[in-house]
């Protein structure tokens, strides 16, 4: 009797560095996909049912008069071996786009 596996392709194990990038990527890609499903699902659940199939005009009205829920993400998928002068900025900008953010949001609120 011949070998079971006469005629398959052989294939050698990929690089542990590669394998890593692939389940990092397919990580990613789940986190997008849920992130995006979480958004539509609360538009859905938030949106009152008389808008469930609007009119443009019930559109334009129910867009001028409700209250929305804003998130702002500002966090990244940086990876860094070691934290450079590049990290440094970045986080900077990031604590002054989130005291920008708290800041006009509480304003208003005061206001």
């Amino acid at each position: 009797m011949k070998g079971a596996f006469e005629g398959v392709a052989v294939r050698s194990p990929d690089k542990l560095a590669n394998v890593e990038n692939a389940v990092g990527s397919l990580a990613k890609g789940l986190f997008d996909n849920m992130f995006n499903w979480l958004v539509v699902t609360m538009n859905q659940e938030i949106l009152p049912q008389a808008l469930k199939s609007p009119t443009p005009a019930q559109l334009t009205q129910f867009n001028m008069t409700t209250q929305t829920v804003g998130l702002l993400d500002i966090f990244g998928f940086e990876n860094f071996e070691l934290n450079q002068f590049e990290q440094l900025c970045i986080n900077y900008v990031n604590e002054k786009l989130h005291n920008l953010y708290i800041s006009s949001i509480f304003g208003a609120e005061k206001k």
